[in-house]
């Protein structure tokens, strides 16, 4: 291949990027879908253009190979365990490959990979994304957890002081939405929590805390006081020792965990996963 058709290839991958990336304002959702999308046609017009200059294989090598390229400082992350953003590549090379597959296989077998990476594609748009971020933050896609007991490793305390411990929550169902002073994203999820909490608040089957993790920047209550004023009312406690945090697989945040009536660790990860599972839970008790 001439080094000039090599030269078109690499520009026309790299303006496609940031023209949807552009056009989704890097919603990563949006990206991968709009991103599939271009890059099959885009595939299949390139092999077409060039198909008298060029091989197809050197035209697929030399895609897949700029998009690595364009994307070196994200395959850099993955290489370190940092995959947030890595079905959009994948989806991004099923595009090519898509393309690649659409002209060299035959009909109709050709319709195969353009019909398994555009469901994906879909998955992902729909629910696969919500499921990946979850995993990524939580350990598991849906949060759903066969953990051991752990009731007795609950250690938390009310703004007088008092220890709520194993004792006073045992044979509830339990939710513990774990948060920090200065986490933004903690905030968005407490219109939630308050809501859950209404819903509970009268029920002796279920306990509701927002478990606050202390930072040195926090002032004497803050955390206390910061709830009260943005007019929530949901039971605040304090975390007195982090091994709880080790014991309950508590390493992000937000992070709601879910207890079951014998003291089971039965969920770890949104709060909108945690109500659904406790909505299950309390059910069962009718």
């Amino acid at each position: 291949m001439k080094f000039l058709s090599v030269l078109r290839i690499v520009i026309l991958s790299a303006l496609l990027l940031f023209l949807v990336a552009y056009l989704t304002r890097w919603v990563i959702t949006y990206n991968s879908v709009i991103g599939f999308v271009a890059y099959f046609f885009l595939t299949v017009l390139l092999l077409k253009w060039m198909d008298k200059e060029s091989r197809p294989k050197t035209v697929l090598v030399v895609m897949i190979g700029t998009r690595l390229l364009l994307g070196a400082p994200a395959v850099y992350k993955y290489l370190n365990g940092d995959l947030w953003s890595l079905p959009m590549l994948i989806l991004h090379m099923g595009g090519i490959i898509s393309g690649y597959l659409f002209l060299r296989v035959k009909k109709p077998v050709n319709l195969l990979p353009v019909a398994l990476g555009s469901s994906v594609a879909l998955f992902m748009f729909f629910s696969g994304w919500d499921y990946w971020i979850h995993r990524i933050n939580y350990g598991t896609f849906r949060g759903l957890i066969n953990g051991s007991n752990v009731v007795e490793q609950i250690s938390i305390a009310d703004r007088n002081g008092r220890i709520i411990a194993a004792t006073d929550i045992r044979g509830k169902i339990v939710i513990l939405e774990f948060w920090f002073t200065s986490c933004s994203a903690c905030f968005e999820k407490f219109p939630k929590l308050q809501a859950t909490y209404e819903r509970y608040k009268n029920d002796p089957e279920v306990a509701i805390y927002g478990v606050n993790k202390p930072i040195e920047e926090d002032a004497p209550e803050e955390a206390f006081e910061v709830i009260s004023a943005e007019g929530y009312s949901f039971p605040v406690a304090i975390l007195n020792d982090d091994s709880m945090l080790q014991a309950l697989g508590v390493t992000s945040y937000p992070t709601t965990i879910v207890l079951n009536r014998q003291g089971r660790l039965v969920y770890r990860g949104s709060i909108e996963g945690a109500v659904l599972l406790a909505e299950e839970l309390r059910s069962d008790l009718k």
